[in-house]
């Protein structure tokens, strides 16, 4: 599947009926997988409808679709390392990776970030990053 842009998968969620979606895209995005396989895997999870996903939810359904091509190579829960957004850009300019903010996902494809927060999120601290193999 090529990759999504942020613009096509708000047009899938619209039809969805979403919000709160931030991990369906990111997944979508960063494993090269539809929207709607996001969705349904993350609902099977337990996901609730215009609700977020909990980091528990996320390595599951990175687990269901991927298999073993995934790994978290990076968790800073509770950490003061201060791992920026921007900063984990400069150093991973290439690969699919799925990452964390505070109570915001996103994905980070060959460099390029797929997010409504694109133009703005350089300074959000990073919590948790799965690379996508």
């Amino acid at each position: 599947m090529e990759p999504q842009s942020f613009a096509d998968l708000e047009r899938v969620a619209e039809k969805y009926g979403e919000l709160n979606d931030c991990t369906v895209k990111a997944i979508a995005a960063a494993c090269g997988v539809s929207y709607g396989k996001a969705h349904r895997t993350l609902t099977k999870l337990g996901r609730l409808r215009r609700r977020g996903a909990t980091v528990t939810q996320i390595n599951a359904a990175l687990d269901a679709i991927m298999g073993t091509d995934t790994n978290v190579i990076e968790s800073y829960r509770g950490s003061s390392i201060g791992l920026t957004l921007n900063r984990f850009r400069k150093a991973h300019p290439t690969g699919s990776y799925i990452i964390c903010s505070r109570g915001h996902a996103m994905a980070v494809v060959e460099g390029e970030l797929i997010d409504w927060t694109a133009d703005t999120a350089g300074r959000r601290k990073v919590t948790n990053v799965w690379r996508i193999k």
